[in-house]
């Protein structure tokens, strides 16, 4: 079984993303990562309950040069609906609980003639004509394997019968080649089925420390509830694994109306994620660390006081991921822009929040553009 993993499905809510790196050369087939906000928190007897939709497509990536380029004439789409609820203690600390679930995700060819021009797939018709020329070779039907690669591109046929997959002997190498090749990405498109994804379970805590700035922090769980253990053709809808992630928050107030918050986040695996006797895990610690700057527009005219703006940047180191069948993940790195909208009817007496968010990948290596839209609807509740 090919164990789906490689492009990856970070499904980011509010401020905080995840986004996995992309195997260059040993893997080709996604996962799913759903994590929560950053440091969600209530006030002392609020409850709230946060239901987002997630939309992601990926159809790029950024190589281990940092040059932006398109994936093999294949894309990756996905939705994902998460369900946030959050309870606010006393003295600063809430608990939230996160359940996600993929609702749809596809892996699939959406250029064909991309495909047939990418690196990519030239690399895989000339791993086949390869071995054929190998086999001329051991044969002695060339002197060395220059004569014999030629003699294929020249128009050397299939030396026997094989009617099980409908070619003959006297078939082009080169024919056969290029319809095998095809079928090679024919079969990594693949699918999630719809269901449950992993589910995170944090507490946290913000605290003033002097006047204008608050100090947060949390600790986070994820419990790997999405299925891992696939088929060919299907796609995991979680990790896999346990692990712990560590947020520091630290927010300043500029004014009334605007303020700048930096979010510091490491997370270090618990478990492996086990399938079929292969063993994943990272190497060493993934971290990321954001800066944001958020205004509320009622500060300076009246007439939008239910509306606010911000704009963060994100940079996210992720290490090797490597697995006892020797598969491995290189090390990459990403800049994110993200941007979000937020209105509210608190000024009013709805005790509701909707938001809008666009996370866009501007540089990194080794890594997917992860182009994700969010929409949240917040419902808050006073015990």
């Amino acid at each position: 079984m090919t164990r789906p993993q490689g492009i990856s499905l970070s499904l980011l809510v509010l401020l905080l993303s995840g986004t996995q790196v992309l195997a260059e050369e040993e893997r080709s087939k996604p996962h799913i990562k759903v994590r929560a906000d950053p440091l969600p928190t209530a006030k002392e007897g609020l409850v709230t309950y946060t239901y987002v939709g997630i939309q992601q497509s990926i159809d790029k990536k950024f190589d281990k040069d940092g040059n932006e380029k398109s994936l093999p004439g294949m894309s990756v789409d996905a939705s994902v609906a998460k369900h946030s609820f959050k309870m606010g203690f006393s003295k600063g600390w809430s608990m939230h609980l996160d359940i996600s679930q993929v609702n749809k995700t596809e892996l699939k060819v959406t250029d064909e003639e991309g495909l047939l021009a990418s690196e990519e797939y030239g690399l895989v018709e000339g791993a086949i004509k390869g071995q054929f020329a190998q086999g001329m070779l051991e044969a002695g039907s060339c002197a060395d394997m220059t004569a014999c690669m030629a003699a294929i591109e020249a128009g050397a046929a299939l030396p026997t019968d094989n009617s099980a997959i409908g070619y003959s002997s006297g078939t082009p190498i080169t024919s056969y080649a290029a319809v095998a090749a095809r079928q090679y990405f024919a079969n990594e498109e693949a699918e999630a089925e719809k269901g449950l994804s992993d589910t995170e379970l944090a507490v946290t805590n913000h605290q003033p420390i002097i006047d204008n700035l608050i100090l947060g922090t949390q600790l986070a769980l994820t419990i790997p509830t999405g299925k891992w253990d696939v088929e060919d053709g299907e796609l995991a809808r979680g990790d896999g694994r346990y692990s712990l992630t560590i947020n520091e928050e630290a927010t300043y107030s500029l004014d009334q109306a605007s303020s700048l918050t930096g979010i510091a986040s490491i997370k270090q695996d618990l478990t492996s994620a086990e399938s079929n006797g292969t063993t994943t895990k990272y190497e060493g610690l993934n971290s990321s660390l954001l800066i944001g700057y958020d205004v509320d527009l009622g500060g300076y005219l009246s007439s939008l006081d239910f509306v606010s703006l911000g704009v963060n940047y994100k940079y996210s180191v992720f290490q090797r991921e490597v697995s006892s069948d020797d598969n491995y993940v290189a090390s990459g790195n990403v800049v994110q822009q993200i941007v979000n909208a937020r209105m509210h009817g608190f000024n009013y007496g709805v005790p509701l929040i909707l938001d809008y968010l666009n996370y866009s990948p501007m540089t990194g290596k080794n890594i997917n553009l992860e182009q994700t839209e969010a929409y949240a609807l917040t419902l808050l509740y006073k015990i």
